[in-house]
C-alpha cells in the first residue's frame, strides 16, 4: 500500500515488545500463529514500532528486554505530533 507504518505501544501493550511474551499470546482459538509473528511480518514489510517510555517504566520493561523489531522509544508527545501534521493519517485501536 505504499505507506509508512509506526505503531506505538502504550498502557499494558508495552509488553509485547519484551522477548517471549507475544511469542506466547495467538489471535485465535486455532493458535496457527503467534502475535510475534504478525508482529515480524509487519516489521519485514516496513512497520516501525515505538516505546512509550513512560509505559516502559510503569510496566517494569526495559530497553534490554525489547524483541529485535523495536525501531526505538516515543511517548505522547511524537505520537500527538504525527496525529495533528496533516501528511499522516493516525488510526488507533
Amino acid at each position: 500500500m505504499d505507506a509508512e507504518v509506526e505503531i506505538y505501544f502504550t498502557s499494558r501493550s508495552i509488553r509485547l515488545l519484551a522477548r517471549g511474551v507475544a511469542e506466547r499470546i495467538f489471535p485465535g482459538p486455532t493458535k496457527t500463529q503467534p502475535v510475534y509473528a504478525f508482529m515480524q511480518d509487519a516489521a519485514r514489510h516496513g512497520a516501525k514500532f515505538f516505546a512509550c517510555p513512560q509505559a516502559m517504566e510503569e510496566h517494569g520493561v526495559s530497553e534490554s528486554q525489547f524483541i529485535p523489531e523495536v525501531t526505538g522509544t516515543a511517548g505522547a508527545a511524537t505520537y500527538i505530533g504525527r496525529c495533528l501534521d496533516d501528511g499522516w493519517r493516525t488510526l488507533v485501536y
